[in-house]
């Protein structure tokens, strides 16, 4: 999956939604990553942690991602494209 992605960036978790169509990338630069695994395409950058993002989930509806950071803070995002 990553290699398609063609990410490029230190990925430290991934999450893949429940329909299998969507992944979020955590990122050592601080970041996650949206994708449309189908078209293999980025399609927003959430960016607002303070350290690098260990851990990313997609919530059972696939309409928010929670990531958990090395700044010890939890963030859920809106995750519909």
């Amino acid at each position: 999956l990553l290699s398609c992605l063609r990410i490029g960036k230190e990925v430290n978790a991934v999450a893949v939604s429940n329909d299998g169509r969507f992944a979020a990338v955590g990122l050592q630069d601080y970041s996650v990553q949206l994708w449309d695994v189908v078209a293999q395409s980025l399609f927003h950058v959430l960016r607002g942690h303070k350290n690098s993002v260990n851990h990313v989930a997609y919530t059972p509806d696939g309409e928010h991602v929670a990531s958990a950071s090395a700044d010890k803070l939890i963030k859920v995002w809106n995750a519909v494209k």
